[in-house]
């Protein structure tokens, strides 16, 4: 076997001329090539320039095939380059941390250049190599060489010691590095295995359990196609990644380009880009990225060409307490070109480096502004919007230690950072920003209250002078500030100026907004690089599309069966995913029995196989288990079918990147996955369920309707519980309860679904409303019953309320309650008026009530301000009732009004003018059920009505079937049980 055939590979060590060298002789060329990929790999590419030295053209570039399927970035020397000086000096400086690949006709650019790591690929005759080592010696360092013979060792010593044995044609053989696709020595497992890089080339699974880390450190996201091995393949691609270079200094004023006709060719490779009207995709190094521009990865962040020597220092520093020896993937592409003034997206989990993709170039371009402003300059150079303050205040932590050693203090006079979280320091911030300041770190709430002070008269901000704007989180200021997140976005598309050597934009988000993203922000920055870290997300942007199928268990392989029937296999290519090996085998057989052909590919074995269904060879469905997905080169993909839920949703989502080479492809279809799940799988159901109505794809109807009954289920199974829990509000409001995790009743009890004696229950009717708890849901006051006739504080009041107030207010008609019951009416002081609660909930020292009079809120006291309500009090029917609009809801999962969604209702349509304290709305009843007047809408006294206020601001979910719904409630409902 290869792994028995390169248990031990032969090796000494010798001079030759003068020269120490290493060499080794491996049994197969597949040793050869696997022990020079793991020798690579045990050097630090950022400090060791790495050579690798063949004979001929032909041979160099099936070494940069062999090494680019291995995972080694590599870089071809080829003299007919225009820039290839530039190139080498750059190369031999750790700019460029590529291998270097290079032949014995090219090897003279190399001369005087410092090498640390030479390695001979096969040896040439003697006098070949005698000019080969006087090249490489001339340069002051002293290189670590490494040479392979195939031959015996005694024998090709011998050659290099004497004149080189001719062969019967008076020609010396050649060595000729063959394809290679075996295992890794055993003695070099242990470095390959420890290398990040080495992910897909090791084939060690039999050996070591393939295991996979946490979301936040899976660097294994890759299954790159063959072509888009991170390699320099063409003296094109050399040639745009130099003019890049020499652009980024021309952007930020730091260096000038060489001399000569760079500018000329750098205008020319740039048009032909902008030609690419579709852009670059790239899937490597666990993530995919897309720009319009050459996309140019590092090593570390020692390889971002001009960044200030304080800030790589301080950012080498940062990463090492993280323990992060090398550059995450999602930080490879991003550094080289946000350090070139180009714009940024970054989508993936937290904890994964995204914040850091933009920081070092964030501060360095504040600095350099920083530097050229002076005092009369208004406004920030950057502003960072954060979701809230604790977020804000690690990015500023990082800012401030990037900040920091620069040499700031005594040249410039104003602050470098300014921070607003409160509304109460707006105003003072507001001053301070009249003058020149480096960042402004805020949140969206904030950053709209300073627009609403900046004017013509008072300027806050200059558009011109503002070099960097983040948005940090953008998909949870979304799911948590929509309106207050719109606002401000529509504000910085108007405000400031994107184009050339204007303001860059970094935006980093868990989730992918596809709608956002497309129509408003991407049009701005035509030079944005964007980076995906979770697959799941890249297949919005990337359009594959998503089908969910709920089966009931033990209907698995019937359902794939049904699936596979009478599809061509000749044209189309099918992988099902499975977890184990033994799962795959048993699906494997019932297929068989179908009369579909399938093949299982759960280790090293079956690679063959699939690189043959790759040039579609094999008419055949692929099976797959996880552990194999980051292994094995699939090529495009047509179907992908989950057959059995992965082990976590982290490995679910793993599961998509399968998908990246039909994006990098640029196929007419990107794609289709199924999932096929159980029907009582409810995480994986709610998960699959919220990703799809976040991005507002199909609304899962069918995966709704059965977690509502998996909830009702969880009910029937705690049924002597249920006396002791509250009725859950999504039950009384929409019929069903979606939530993640609930600990409240989802069944009525038949006392609860009758309405008061005094609650209208046909026809239309007018009020007052007295709070706007959320968008469709409101607290009236009936005018006709329960007319205003004292204001209190600015409250209007009606007799009632006064009556209480007035009595209660006096302390000797106050009795604190001894033992307060659920259910019970008593008095408690709230907004300084005293009124008659409901106790809803008693826990130790907590008491829980919800208003009766004035609103519906439900508020939390402790026991001792608790009284007892007088009875003549208690027999009064309550006078706040409870309205909403049936049918409309948030679509989220949660169904979750936002804070400010609510608080645009109660400015623009509850509103209370001055002149007209008591404005009046009317409604229809629709169906009442409870506490609860469910209406199809409210009308104001201008004739305006509220559902449509809604469906015209907000993403809201009209739900045709609510009323059915609420009606099934009321039909399940039961007594009553004893305790």
């Amino acid at each position: 076997s290869s792994a028995n055939e390169t248990a031990e590979i032969p090796s000494f060590k010798s001079e030759s001329y003068g020269v120490p060298i290493t060499f080794y002789s491996p049994r197969s060329p597949e040793a050869l090539f696997n022990f020079m990929v793991a020798t690579i790999q045990a050097k630090d590419l950022r400090t060791c320039s790495t050579l690798v030295i063949c004979q001929q053209n032909a041979e160099v570039r099936h070494l940069e095939l062999e090494l680019g399927k291995r995972n080694i970035n590599t870089m071809l020397l080829e003299m007919d380059h225009l820039t290839i000086h530039n190139m080498v000096h750059l190369w031999s400086q750790r700019y460029i941390q590529h291998v270097l690949i290079a032949c014995d006709d090219n090897l003279k650019v190399l001369e005087g250049i410092p090498v640390n790591f030479v390695i001979h690929t096969a040896l040439p005759p003697v006098e070949e190599f005698k000019n080969r080592l006087n090249i490489l010696t001339k340069s002051k360092t002293n290189a670590e060489m490494l040479a392979f013979i195939l031959g015996g060792p005694k024998e090709e010593l011998r050659s290099l010691q004497t004149q080189p044995n001719k062969e019967k044609n008076g020609e010396t053989p050649n060595l000729i590095v063959k394809p290679l696709n075996k295992n890794l020595e055993e003695e070099t497992s242990e470095i390959a295995w420890n290398s990040r890089a080495l992910n897909r080339g090791n084939r060690l699974v039999n050996e070591v359990p393939a295991m996979m880390p946490e979301e936040s450190e899976i660097e294994g996201w890759e299954t790159p196609p063959e072509t888009q091995a991170v390699h320099f393949d063409h003296a094109g691609r050399i040639q745009r990644q130099m003019e890049i270079i020499f652009e980024a200094r021309n952007r930020i004023d730091i260096a000038s380009p060489p001399a000569g006709s760079t500018k000329d060719q750098s205008s020319a490779a740039m048009a032909d880009i902008a030609s690419e009207v579709d852009g670059m995709t790239r899937a490597q190094f666990g993530v995919l990225v897309w720009s319009r521009d050459v996309i140019v990865p590092c090593y570390d962040i020692s390889g971002v060409v001009d960044l200030n020597p304080s800030i790589r220092d301080t950012m080498t520093a940062m990463m090492e307490e993280m323990r992060d020896r090398q550059a995450r993937g999602i930080q490879r592409y991003a550094w080289p070109h946000v350090s070139c003034g180009k714009s940024l997206v970054a989508v993936g989990p937290e904890k994964i480096g995204k914040s850091w993709c933009f920081l070092p170039s964030l501060c360095q371009r504040t600095y350099e502004q920083m530097l050229l402003r002076s005092e009369k300059y208004k406004g920030p150079t950057s502003i960072v919007v954060c979701l809230n303050q604790q977020q804000g205040n690690q990015i500023l932590q990082w800012i401030i230690k990037l900040l920091d050693p620069l040499n700031i203090v005594g040249r410039i006079s104003y602050e470098k950072v300014i921070t607003l979280w409160e509304k109460d320091n707006v105003q003072e911030v507001a001053d301070r920003l009249s003058g020149s300041v480096g960042i402004l770190v805020t949140t969206p709430k904030m950053l709209v209250m300073l627009k609403k002070l900046h004017t013509k008269e008072k300027p806050i901000f200059d558009a011109n002078l503002v070099k960097c704007l983040v948005l940090d989180n953008l998909s949870d200021m979304m799911r948590h500030l929509p309106d207050t997140t719109a606002k401000m976005i529509d504000w910085i598309i108007q405000l400031l100026d994107f184009g050339t050597n204007g303001c860059q934009l970094f935006i980093t988000t868990r989730l992918w907004p596809e709608t956002l993203m497309r129509k408003s922000l991407l049009p701005l920055v035509p030079d944005v690089l964007i980076v995906f870290k979770d697959p799941l997300e890249a297949l919005i942007y990337g359009g594959a599309s998503l089908e969910v199928n709920l089966i009931r268990p033990g209907e698995d392989s019937h359902a794939l069966v049904q699936m596979l029937q009478n599809r061509s296999l000749n044209d189309e290519r099918i992988v099902v995913m499975c977890q184990t090996k033994e799962e795959v085998l048993d699906l494997k057989y019932k297929l068989a029995m179908a009369g579909i052909r399938a093949e299982g590919i759960y280790s090293d074995g079956g690679l063959f196989t699939v690189s043959q269904w790759r040039l579609k060879k094999l008419a055949l469905v692929l099976l797959i288990t996880d552990n194999m997905v980051n292994k094995v080169k699939y090529g495009p993909i047509d179907q992908l079918i989950h057959y059995t839920p992965a082990i976590s949703w982290v490995r679910f989502k793993f599961r998509f990147s399968m998908l990246y080479s039909n994006y990098v492809s640029s196929m007419q279809s990107p794609g289709k996955s199924v999932v096929l799940l159980h029907q009582n799988n409810f995480e994986r159901i709610w998960l699959l369920a919220d990703f799809m109505m976040w991005h507002q794809l199909p609304r899962p109807d069918h995966c709704l309707r059965v977690l509502a009954e998996i909830r009702q289920m969880k009910d029937k199974l705690r049924s002597s519980e249920l006396a002791k829990l509250s009725l859950c509000e999504q039950i009384s409001s929409y019929g069903n309860c979606l939530r993640w995790s609930c600990r409240y009743r989802h069944v009525m009890w038949t006392e609860e679904v009758q309405p008061p004696a005094n609650y209208l229950t046909m026809g239309d009717f007018r009020f007052q409303v007295l709070t706007c708890n959320s968008p469709a849901h409101i607290a009236v006051r009936l005018n006709e019953l329960y007319p205003n006739k004292v204001a209190f504080l600015n409250t209007l009041m009606t007799q009632l309320c006064q009556e209480v107030h007035v009595y209660y207010d006096l302390e000797q008609n106050r009795r604190q309650h001894a033992n307060p019951k659920v259910g019970e009416t008593v008095i408690v002081r709230n907004l300084m008026r005293y009124e008659r609660v409901v106790i809803t909930g008693t826990d130790h020292n907590k008491i829980t009530v919800r208003l009766l009079d004035t609103g519906i809120d439900v508020l939390t006291y402790k026991p001792s301000q608790i009284f007892i309500c007088e009875e003549r009090h208690q027999n009064e029917p309550c006078q706040a009732m409870e309205v909403r609009l049936i049918g409309i809801e948030p679509n989220t999962m949660d169904r979750i009004w936002t804070k400010d969604m609510r608080d645009l209702v109660r400015c623009s349509f509850f509103s209370r003018l001055q002149e007209k304290q008591k404005r009046i709305f009317s409604a229809r009843v629709k169906l009442v059920l409870s506490r609860t007047i469910f209406v199809q809408t409210v009308v104001d006294d201008k004739g305006q009505d509220l559902r449509s206020f809604l469906l015209d601001r907000f993403r809201v979910h009209e739900e045709a079937m609510t009323m059915e719904k609420l009606m099934e409630i009321v039909n399940a409902s039961q007594p009553t049980p004893n305790d």
